[in-house]
């Protein structure tokens, strides 16, 4: 009698189990259809953009290859991704959008790597090339912002602003010390030749070998060389003088980026934009039509996805 009471003790409270699993899936799996069923029906409402409009780029959040919206399982919040896909094709909209007259990057960090914001960088350029404005504003400009806001026509720090431009570094932990006082001996395998094969160095050195240190100053080399010739070619100051400059440590406040030629004024956010309706041509004794740069793509992409959905296509691009 004991044993069938165990038995049927452990066999319900398995199936407790199985069934609360099941029905906490099924929750988060509603949740997420939710969220992708708002976020749709909001994105169903036409946008309005009005005349002399000026679109605001903060690219705040994290940048991927495309854009998604779904509940994050750890942090029991909802995750979303702006995608470089719509960055791109937005901007290709706005530069053909008679309505739209220029662009505020108003950014201080972009949590994105050096591939994507390139291509953000060039698709600013060929936005500019359509002969409309890009004015950058941040009380801070991290490398990247820095990297991706020197594209502007003018750009502005705040009074007492930071503009960090130190060139690159890397740094590496290596655990072959602690290792060794807990008693625990690493067995790597690693072929003849392979020398350049670093990602069990930690586990196996002290520091980085040569071969190691050499590939990865070369990628930082590269990576630095993109960053000053792109701002190099948009803010017309040679390499050798941005280089002095990051060496140098010569940018400590805002008004050193004025005085080195990396910026070209200081202001308070609403002189910025004063400046920006002016710009803009802003009728007298109106406020400056400012729109959400995310908005505005997300929105004119989709519904351009949803007019192109009507027609056939031979060519399918898939995110995987």
């Amino acid at each position: 009698m004991n044993m069938t009471f165990w038995k049927t003790f452990w066999a319900s409270l398995l199936s407790s189990i199985i069934a609360g699993i099941i029905v906490i899936s099924l929750f988060f799996l509603i949740l997420n259809m939710m969220i992708a069923g708002f976020d749709n029906m909001f994105a169903s409402k036409r946008l309005k953009v009005e005349d002399h409009t000026v679109l605001q780029m903060s690219l705040g959040g994290e940048i991927g290859d495309y854009s998604y919206a779904h509940f994050d399982t750890q942090n029991f919040g909802i995750r979303k991704q702006f995608g470089l896909n719509e960055i791109l094709r937005g901007l290709e909209i706005a530069a053909e959008d008679k309505k739209v007259e220029g662009i505020f990057l108003n950014c201080d960090a972009v949590n994105a790597g050096m591939a994507t914001l390139k291509e953000i960088r060039d698709g600013l350029e060929k936005f500019k090339s359509s002969g409309k404005f890009i004015v950058s504003y941040a009380e801070n400009y991290d490398k990247k912002a820095y990297y991706l806001a020197s594209v502007s026509d003018e750009l502005y720090v705040f009074p007492s602003g930071i503009l960090e431009f130190l060139g690159l570094g890397g740094e590496i932990m290596f655990f072959k010390g602690a290792l060794e006082k807990l008693d625990i001996e690493m067995q790597v395998i690693r072929g003849s030749n392979n020398k350049f094969k670093s990602a069990v160095e930690p586990f196996i050195n002290d520091a980085m070998s040569d071969a190691n240190r050499k590939q990865t100053q070369r990628y930082l080399d590269v990576l630095w060389g993109e960053i000053v010739d792109g701002i190099s070619k948009s803010r017309k100051i040679k390499v050798t003088r941005l280089n002095e400059i990051a060496d140098s440590v010569y940018i400590r406040r805002s008004g050193d980026a004025v005085k080195y030629g990396m910026a070209d004024g200081i202001k308070y956010y609403d002189e910025v934009l004063s400046l920006l309706k002016e710009k803009a041509g802003t009728p007298e004794g109106k406020e400056l039509e400012l729109l959400s740069f995310k908005k505005y793509a997300s929105k004119k992409t989709r519904r351009e996805r949803n007019l192109n959905k009507m027609q056939k296509k031979n060519i399918a691009v898939i995110f995987a």
